[in-house]
């Protein structure tokens, strides 16, 4: 092969793509071949089957392999012959003949022996990411370093039959970055791509490793068009199930310890103390083209505590520690050994699937899925179901019946507050006392747990389903912080006329004319629900006129009929020598009531939107609360203790140990509770 380009630089690219891409690409086993390489976290490879699918590149696969030797050798019209790639061959012509022995990379070192005399150039590439101890002799002479020319070192002599060039390669381990992802990294010795294996291929792979065995979903692609698209075809994981690595890029190289280089095997402590839900301690790193029929790492995600505490899979986590400390017991629908473990019963039309790489379980209408939940502590500390459904199977409509006692009505939404972007969300349902205990009055050991379509839909499908202790009936309930309001007509009320005082948790605005105090609930960063007896939308404030026309309600939850709604009640109270007005709409009688729905209904689906009337000829006003309430009679008797608590920074700390104040996103450590703080103020 001619070389017109003489820089190494393209050698080293060759060869980079060969070991770690080409040489990947073919099934040790069948000899089938590999469209697509994922460098997903935990992805693994789908390969051709003899006779199917004859994709495009299952031709160019057979080509890739056949041509190994082009290019370990290239000559230029100077009699030059360029050494490329370390790799035990013979070239023989009419002007070169050269034996290489080498084991290499499983050897950092490889001899040439010329077989040819004449007067003639070796150029013997220096691979960019080799040490300055690289070195070149001839019969036992180093050559020196100064005659390098486009990263090769040329030795120019007149050969003799029998000489011997002797290359010294050494290699070192390092870490890459992911292009234009730099918070993935992967790692390398010398020009080796090293992967992670983290399933095993076989049971007995699994017995001696502690890998956990998985039979790979559509390992062997079919005939169609995107079968051989991991995207598409193959189960893949959510990243925050793979083995992360946390702490300082400086320090990562020193978690690697050298196995065996004789196989280019280490190990990595991918280990994360005193994070329960994690699972992952030390994992083998070896060539990733040696890795086949399970699942690897190629790219991990290094970041430091502090960026790590502040990421979406940091949030991820906080929730699985979360549901990890309150679930009693735990089925994963569609899984063999647990749904078995758990005296699975359903419908025969029921069925299995994946969705965006979660497995759910599903049945056709009037069908029903059905699990027995264990307790067998007998824990009774308010206990609760949980359901994980997604928005995709939006109107799908069942009933839950625990131990044949209705507990809920479900309908799933066109969309979720808090649902992930997938549309995957939990609920809770609590257990009714009644059913919670047995007829002697003690508390049971096991929950037959149904869900049962309705006869119009198909069942939601189950992605699993939890036994939960610690139901919170007012979480998630919800409380005044006056940072929330901002405005509901930018033509009314600017943001730059509103104020506000955090630590009293009140709304100054500076707002002239009728219904020109125009605030909305900001619905895009909350997540609160009442009580449905909480029929009263009420707010409290200072300088607010009660008469007829100077209050409305234009939207409610984000239903909207054009109409102007008064309000139902309005009042005066005193507090001491303060006066404060007392505006409160019957939202039941409003007309606006259509997003409200179920025993704790959400407040924000959708726009809230008020405008009062300012008594003070500048247009000022204070807003003091705004809340739900059962009764407005008992609110005003009681309106001094309806104020709910001030957001407080008491004890709160990252996740890293350091104090934060009330503005800090991300995973919070509040009063000895891992939470996550999506607004500023403090709620799980």
């Amino acid at each position: 092969m001619s070389d017109r380009t003489h820089d190494a630089k393209y050698a080293d690219f060759y060869e980079y793509a060969m070991w770690n891409h080409i040489l990947s690409t073919q099934d040790p086993t069948t000899g089938g071949y590999v469209y697509f390489t994922t460098l997903r976290p935990q992805g693994y490879r789908i390969y051709s089957q003899v006779n199917q699918g004859l994709w495009c590149c299952v031709g160019t696969g057979m080509e890739n392999h056949s041509k190994y030797g082009h290019f370990i050798y290239t000559r230029d019209a100077d009699k030059t012959l360029y050494v490329n790639l370390f790799t035990a061959s013979k070239l023989e012509n009419k002007d070169f003949v050269i034996t290489q022995e080498t084991k290499y990379p499983y050897e950092q070192q490889s001899k040439l022996t010329v077989g040819k005399s004449g007067e003639y150039t070796i150029a013997i590439r220096k691979p960019w990411w080799t040490t300055n101890d690289f070195s070149v002799s001839v019969n036992g002479a180093k050559v020196s370093m100064d005659s390098q020319k486009n990263g090769y070192v040329l030795v120019s002599r007149t050969w003799q039959e029998g000489d011997v060039l002797n290359v010294e390669i050494p290699m070192q381990l390092r870490y890459v970055e992911c292009p234009n992802y730099t918070d993935y990294i992967a790692f390398a010795y010398g020009p080796i791509l090293l992967g992670a294996q983290t399933t095993a291929t076989t049971p007995e792979e699994a017995a001696k490793t502690g890998l956990v065995y998985e039979q790979l979903q559509n390992e062997y692609a079919g005939e169609g068009r995107m079968d051989h698209a991991p995207g598409s075809r193959a189960n893949t994981k959510n990243l925050t199930a793979a083995p992360l690595l946390i702490g300082n890029r400086a320090d990562v190289l020193s978690r690697i310890k050298v196995k065996d280089l004789s196989t280019l095997t280490f190990e990595i402590d991918a280990s994360r103390p005193g994070a329960s839900t994690y699972t992952w301690d030390r994992l083998e790193l070896k060539p990733f083209y040696s890795i086949h029929h399970a699942r690897y790492m190629c790219y991990w995600y290094q970041q430091t505590a502090d960026n790590y505490a502040n990421s979406d899979m940091a949030k991820s986590e906080a929730i699985a520690e979360e549901l990890k400390a309150r679930t009693v017991d735990f089925v994963a629908p569609g899984e063999q050994q647990s749904e078995a473990g758990h005296e699975y019963n359903y419908s025969s039309d029921s069925s299995v699937g994946t969705y965006n790489s979660e497995t759910y379980r599903d049945a056709r209408a009037n069908g029903f899925i059905q699990y027995s939940l264990f307790n067998p502590n007998a824990i009774e500390d308010s206990l609760s179901i949980m359901c994980r459904f997604t928005t995709a199977d939006q109107g799908r409509k069942a009933v839950l019946t625990v131990d044949g006692k209705k507990i809920a009505d479900i309908t799933i939404p066109s969309s979720f507050k808090g649902a992930d972007a997938n549309g995957f969300y939990n609920v809770e349902y609590p257990i009714p006392a009644d059913v919670v205990v047995n007829t002697k009055g003690n508390v049971k050991e096991k929950f037959v747990v149904r869900l049962t379509a309705s006869s119009g839909t198909m069942c939601p499908g189950l992605y699993y389903l939890r036994l939960m202790c610690g139901y919170d009936e007012t979480a998630g309930n919800y409380r005044f912080v006056a940072s929330e309001w901002t405005t509901g007509d930018t033509w009314r009320l600017k943001p730059e006329n509103i104020k506000y005082d955090n630590n009293r948790n009140i709304i100054s605005v500076t707002a002239p004319g009728a219904n020109n105090v125009c605030l909305m609930l900001d619905y895009n960063t909350t997540d609160y629900s009442i009580n449905k007896d909480q029929i009263y939308f009420v707010v409290k404030g200072s300088n607010l006129s009660i008469a007829s026309g100077a209050s409305y309600l234009w939207w409610l939850n984000g239903a909207n009929y054009g109409t102007q709604v008064e309000p139902t009640i309005v009042k005066t109270v005193t507090e001491g020598d303060k006066t404060f007005q007392v505006i409160a709409w019957d939202m039941t009688k409003s007309g606006l009531y259509t997003n409200f729905a179920g025993d704790k209904p959400s407040v924000c689906v959708g726009q809230t939107i008020f405008g009062l009337t300012s008594t003070d000829s500048a247009g000022k006003s204070d807003i003091h609360l705004v809340t739900f309430a059962k009764d407005v009679d008992a609110l005003v008797t009681g309106i001094e203790n309806l104020e709910t608590a001030k957001p407080s920074t008491a004890n709160s700390y990252s996740i890293d140990g350091k104090k934060v104040d009330d503005a800090y996103k991300g995973v919070v450590i509040h009063s000895g509770k891992k939470i996550i703080r999506t607004t500023k103020h403090n709620k799980s």
